[in-house]
């Protein structure tokens, strides 16, 4: 379970280009230097997947971006990117952790993207609305750790037996 951030890029601009991701990624690694980039093999890709290491590259063309300190979890594509934050920081861990993404997010919006929040169903504005997210985390979390380990699993159990719904 997570606490997700979704971005996407105003249709008024060009996707971006992968010199400007690149410019956009070395920028959120300053604000955050604990994101670490993914490393994807992608001749292991290609032969997994039985496609040429072309297709590979262009199939993962995205970026991905783990902070293990933090639990932040980001991935960029041209055109959207997301923030995954799980349900296991402290409290004081949180607020810091989500501080850092406010300044994320602001980088992020600087860049061109628009932030939805589906916990808060509402586009965010990171100047205002990060204290509201904080409250939203913790509030969660403190459900979940009021959870016992029995309750967590039939819940589990329960998401995994669920039928697909088929989307619109």
């Amino acid at each position: 379970m997570s606490y997700d951030l979704l971005f996407k890029r105003s249709k008024t601009l060009k996707p971006l280009t992968a010199k400007q991701t690149d410019a956009l990624v070395a920028s959120l690694r300053k604000i955050a230097p604990g994101l670490k980039p993914f490393k994807f093999d992608f001749p292991a890709i290609a032969k997994s997947l039985k496609i040429s290491l072309a297709q590979a590259r262009k199939q993962f063309s995205h970026v991905e971006l783990n902070d293990n300190k933090t639990g932040i979890q980001m991935m960029i594509t041209a055109k959207v990117a997301e923030i995954t934050i799980p349900y296991s920081l402290s409290p004081r861990k949180a607020k810091q952790t989500f501080k850092t993404i406010g300044k994320i997010g602001s980088q992020l919006v600087a860049a061109g993207f628009v932030c939805k929040d589906p916990q808060l169903g509402k586009k965010i504005d990171f100047a205002k609305d990060v204290a509201a997210m904080i409250d939203a985390y913790t509030s969660a979390n403190k459900g979940i750790d009021e959870l016992g380990d029995d309750d967590l699993i039939a819940m589990l159990q329960d998401a995994l037996s669920a039928k697909p719904t088929k989307s619109k």
